[in-house]
């Protein structure tokens, strides 16, 4: 029985799910750890939520195809309106019923309520939620996650996303999200746009380096809008720096 601040995803790799070299795709693990974050989200607040950011996801191992890749996922902090999720991914191959501890994250997530635009009734638009969060018994609440969530605050003055153009970004991708990127109708889920993130990231390194790059670290994501879904959306990569 899972505590009412947790909840568990499980989900079959399959080859569609494959990167180049025939491992899941980063994008894939973003992906289902975004949806397993905005399940426990949604449950606990009793509502509608949404990805805010993120911090410390961390790619340990691949997960293979053919492997069930597990989200365990646990609110440890609940402030006014956001929380976070920390969660695992366990890989298990069926056969010999081997697991491995793959991929570790930490999400936060708002209460979001979706109203009518003032200017345009036909516009729906993601505004902070306006219910109360039932209060984290403190035994459960992480140590590390106040310190964690001021830093992030702070921190979102050093990514100045609105002062960058598309010139400075050699890596563009344009996709059409469909019907089954919506999460909370009408917006793309977040987890779709890590997807399309972690895309142009690999791109742009692959560009870089010449060889084939994975992903091993996610360490800061910023949301700073909703999506809406049927329009056609744009990701740019560029490389800032490697080691």
């Amino acid at each position: 029985i899972m505590a009412s601040n947790s909840r568990r995803l499980a989900a079959l790799m399959c080859p569609s799910h494959a990167n180049l070299m025939g491992n899941v795709h980063g994008g894939t693990i973003l992906n289902l750890l975004e949806q397993t974050g905005r399940v426990v989200s949604t449950a606990y607040s009793r509502g509608p939520c949404a990805l805010v950011g993120a911090a410390g996801t961390e790619f340990r191992q691949p997960v293979r195809v053919g492997e069930v890749a597990t989200v365990d996922a646990t609110v440890d902090y609940v402030g006014d309106h956001v929380m976070r999720v920390s969660m695992d991914v366990t890989a298990e191959e069926m056969a010999s019923g081997t697991k491995r501890v793959t991929n570790t994250a930490k999400m936060w997530y708002s209460t979001i309520d979706i109203v009518r635009c003032e200017d345009d009734a036909n516009k729906s638009k993601a505004v902070v939620g306006s219910r109360s969060l039932l209060p984290l018994d403190p035994l459960l609440m992480a140590q590390d996650a106040i310190p964690e969530h001021e830093a992030s605050i702070k921190a979102r003055e050093s990514i100045p996303l609105n002062a960058r153009v598309e010139s400075e970004f050699p890596v563009r991708i344009h996709h059409l999200p469909g019907p089954d990127a919506i999460a909370n109708h009408p917006f793309v889920s977040a987890g779709y746009i890590l997807k399309l993130m972690d895309s142009g990231a690999a791109l742009a390194a692959v560009a870089h380096t010449r060889h084939q790059c994975v992903t091993v670290l996610l360490d800061k994501v910023r949301s700073l809008s909703s999506r809406v879904g049927g329009c056609l959306r744009n990701t740019f990569g560029r490389l800032f720096g490697h080691t």
